[in-house]
């Protein structure tokens, strides 16, 4: 989809691309998910790096037939979901146009006191309810139900919550008063596209390179610091401060499909370095100096993944799976009494409609990261959109990458360091942080780590 030219346009086109983008990828998992009914009975595992507990591990195990009715419904329930989101989503965009150039056409600009000085945050804060109604003290598993929600609003991408609660409300309540409203908050804060009113942001940040320091909010002080640390941790793999390359390649996959120029590449590199960032935790403050702009999206999603599971947990929300765009969270295992653990599946890279392996854990995360998700083919060539920064082209080591790790943000580090790095550093850097790893070269063949085959379906 070609983008206008125009500030605003651009901006409008470009919240109708994300829409359409989740409306096609929840009609790929019901596709997906429809084929999970056909292959439970069969050796053939069904294809989504989604988590469902009781199909990913019954489609490997022999005893399929015990659980096939279990899957039969669970592909009724998410298909129904997704089949209504789709309409909401439909009618949202019959009425989207005039909404939102007037919204446009109303943005603010960034305000500025008369002394030069930031604008004091107006932090968005999680609303979480303190004593939600129909929820009792914890009784034994028999007493927990299976339930699940869809979010199609954060991070550009579908979120799924599958969870175990002792009644509708209950799961409600963890779902749109928990864990919603904090990856709501983090989505805004971490954002490098859109402008909110009263909220200092990412996009703020880079706004004011070169101009000002930006007062933020403490959680994307925290984002920055984890950020440094992971450039040091994964010799340079993960360098945030490539904004303006990965804006080329951005604009390259998703509306001109020509390869970016050398010099180009190198013009937009000229101002990098994590040491160039000043942060200043006492004034509570982040500059960036002229040039240079910040992209944390191999950190962000996951960093806010992790911090939603966190909170969920200390509401009291004991056994769930959280999806975001296919990277996976998971809490104690399923409650249904059939099984302990959560299971995730891996993606064939070659055959998306086809999985190669699948994990079960608890209390871990699953991050992938892959050359087959977004991307654009010229002259033969794949470009997506993990750029190695020693190049500041794509990086072409392997097909794709799967981390195993219990914290979330240090998951989807390691998943876009580990697809970078050659494959002896990129062990050395998965051992150092604790993770286990999966590697798919080229001809297919797998590579993991030692302590890979403790969670792996031939475990």
């Amino acid at each position: 989809m070609k983008m206008n030219n125009f500030r605003n346009l651009k901006k409008f086109n470009l919240n109708i691309f994300r829409k359409l983008r989740f409306s096609a990828l929840l009609l790929t998992c019901s596709a997906v998910l429809a084929a999970c009914g056909s292959a439970a009975q069969s050796d053939n595992l069904p294809t989504i790096h989604l988590q469902f507990d009781e199909s990913a591990q019954s489609a490997i195990s022999p005893e399929t037939a015990d659980i096939s009715q279990e899957i039969s419904q669970e592909i009724a329930e998410i298909s129904q979901e997704s089949a209504e989101i789709s309409q909401e989503i439909a009618d949202d965009l019959t009425d989207l146009t005039d909404v939102e150039v007037q919204q446009l056409a109303q943005m603010p600009q960034m305000i500025e006191p008369a002394n030069g000085g930031d604008v004091p945050l107006r932090q968005i804060q999680p609303q979480v309810t303190p004593n939600p109604p129909n929820i009792t003290t914890p009784r034994n598993p028999a007493d927990y139900s299976r339930f699940n929600t869809t979010f199609i609003d954060l991070f550009d991408t579908v979120t799924i919550l599958i969870g175990y609660a002792q009644n509708q409300a209950e799961f409600n309540h963890f779902a749109n008063d928990v864990i919603r409203p904090e990856l709501l908050r983090l989505h805004r804060l971490f954002d490098i596209h859109n402008e909110y009113p009263g909220l200092n942001n990412m996009r703020t940040v880079n706004q004011n390179a070169g101009v000002r320091p930006v007062v933020v909010d403490q959680i994307i002080i925290d984002l920055l610091k984890l950020s440094i640390d992971a450039y040091e941790q994964t010799n340079g793999a993960v360098d945030i401060t490539l904004g303006a390359v990965i804006d080329l390649w951005r604009d390259a996959i998703q509306n001109t499909q020509t390869v970016p120029s050398a010099a180009a590449l190198q013009a937009a590199a000229r101002v990098r370095g994590v040491e160039q960032i000043v942060i200043d935790e006492r004034a509570r403050t982040v500059y960036i100096p002229a040039g240079m702009q910040l992209d944390t999206g191999g950190i962000a999603k996951g960093f806010a993944v992790e911090t939603a599971a966190q909170l969920a947990e200390s509401a009291g929300f004991a056994a769930f799976t959280l999806s975001v765009g296919g990277d996976v969270r998971v809490t104690a295992g399923p409650m249904s009494g059939n099984r302990d653990v959560w299971g995730v599946g891996v993606q064939n890279p070659s055959n998306t409609a086809e999985i190669l392996d699948a994990i079960f854990i608890t209390h871990n995360s699953v991050f992938s990261s892959g050359d087959y998700q977004r991307f654009f083919e010229a002259d033969g060539v794949r470009y997506h959109h993990i750029i190695d920064p020693q190049t500041l082209q794509p990086a072409r080591n392997f097909r794709a990458t799967t981390i195993i790790h219990p914290n979330g943000a240090i998951a989807d580090i390691l998943a876009t360091a580990t697809f970078i790095l050659d494959l002896e550093t990129a062990k050395q850097v998965v051992s150092n942080l604790g993770g286990q790893a999966l590697w798919i070269l080229h001809d297919g063949s797998i590579i993991t780590t030692d302590g890979y085959s403790q969670y792996g379906s031939n475990r």
